[in-house]
């Protein structure tokens, strides 16, 4: 069949298939490249929400180790790094919320924050009643138990005198 046409219809065909197969391949190429940024997106915030994670993380542990010191030692410096690494937590959880497309995520995502700020009220709560009781132990168990070692010391020299 290619046989009985002339040079130049032969030229012609071969030309035009060349091109359908190049458009063939632009096509192929062209899908392939937005299922590409598809995918780079879907890595993208997956990524950005894994490295959130990660900073909410880091900084509840340091703010918990900070209040677990400030229990034990007293020392404001420690209750000052508490809140200061539970902020910066509950910024990054602010920010994952509000970057995170996929619904299910989002809302875990939500839970979190409030889960955040009941502990953020619960540690207040627990500082509070710490102040508190450390205001009565210098305010009156102190006192009280300075006026009772010195009256036990009186009662003993008294009676040792005696």
């Amino acid at each position: 069949m290619l046989k009985n046409l002339k040079i130049r219809n032969q030229i012609a065909l071969g030309f035009v298939l060349v091109l359908g197969v190049s458009a063939l391949m632009i096509g192929f190429a062209l899908d392939g490249l937005r299922t590409g940024s598809e995918s780079f997106k879907t890595y993208r915030e997956l990524a950005r929400a894994s490295v959130l994670s990660g900073r909410v993380q880091a900084n509840m542990l340091s703010a918990s180790n900070a209040a677990k010191s400030f229990l034990s030692t007293r020392e404001a410096e420690q209750l000052d790094v508490f809140q200061e690494c539970f902020q910066r937590a509950l910024g990054f959880a602010v920010e994952q919320q509000n970057n995170v497309a996929d619904p299910t995520r989002r809302e875990l995502s939500r839970k979190l924050v409030e889960d955040l700020d009941s502990y953020r009220a619960a540690s207040e709560e627990v500082f509070g009643l710490m102040r508190r009781r450390d205001a009565v132990l210098r305010q009156t168990l102190d006192p009280q138990g300075q006026r009772m070692r010195k009256n036990l010391t009186e009662i003993m020299v008294s009676a040792f005198q005696d």
